[in-house]
């Protein structure tokens, strides 16, 4: 277990795990995401349209409550909110690039830790750098596309409802706020979920660097153990050099005081 855990003291190792805490936040505030669009009197608060907005944001549950008597409540299913396909698609990217990339990654690292071939461990070593670099593009493309995706879904809820119920609908006699009162959703939980999709693409690409410069591509050993570059061989070798100078210093001394012994 610790040689597993000694890799999370180098930088490699606690970006890595940034790029695991900050996905799994990322999926987690878009999966759960909920929340819901109201219209309605406020002279008589039970007419109501109520639409919930939740992912992957295909479609709204959406009704139509209207008091007919002070004992029925008529429910209708209405299609006031159609969200375009590229909303679902850029919010089931976002969720599911970020997913993979976590999962092969966690994967990757434990399987360095169960393979003791060289071949096989610089085998895994080059997966890695490739998974920190697709990664890295993959989840900053796919933040940037849910990013535009939101604002359009923001956009879209707030002019159908508008053209529905404005216009054409429940307040189309009272198109006064003070007269008719709507609640969209508060997207700060889908904002938040895409900051820490911003954070971890950040992570996945400045994690390339220090995950090539701890491999063998780079001369280096890997996760924890003795990294022996270029400028340590180096030194080894003049310090070996040395010592073989000195000692045949030493062999020579000792010839000159044996000759001289013996022409005594």
């Amino acid at each position: 277990m610790a040689g597993i855990l000694v890799v999370l003291r180098q930088p490699r190792g606690y970006l890595k795990l940034i790029e695991i805490v900050t996905g799994i936040l990322a999926i987690a505030l878009t999966w759960s995401f909920q929340d819901l669009v109201l219209v309605y009197l406020k002279e008589n608060p039970s007419d109501h349209f109520r639409a919930t907005v939740l992912f992957p944001f295909s479609d709204c549950a959406a009704y139509l409550y209207l008091n007919i008597s002070s004992t029925q409540l008529d429910v209708m299913r209405v299609n006031v909110i159609q969200l375009d396909k590229s909303i679902e698609a850029g919010a089931i990217a976002f969720v599911t690039v970020h997913g993979v990339a976590m999962i092969v990654g966690v994967v990757l690292y434990i399987m360095y830790h169960f393979v003791t071939s060289d071949g096989g461990r610089k085998r895994i070593v080059f997966g890695d750098v490739m998974l920190n670099s697709i990664a890295g593009f993959a989840v900053a493309i796919v933040s940037i596309a849910w990013n535009v995706q939101l604002k359009h879904m923001k956009s879209q809820i707030e002019t159908q409802v508008n053209q529905t119920f404005f216009q054409t609908g429940l307040c189309t006699d009272f198109p006064d706020d003070a007269v008719c009162g709507t609640e969209f959703p508060n997207y700060l939980i889908l904002i938040l979920a895409l900051a820490f999709g911003y954070v971890a693409a950040v992570t996945w690409l400045v994690n390339i660097w220090f995950v090539y410069r701890n491999t063998y591509l780079h001369k280096y050993e890997m996760l924890g153990e003795p990294r022996r570059g270029a400028r340590e061989i180096a030194g080894r070798v003049v310090a070996s050099d040395a010592g073989v100078f000195q000692m045949s210093v030493q062999v020579s001394d000792l010839r000159g005081q044996q000759q001289s012994a013996d022409a005594l």
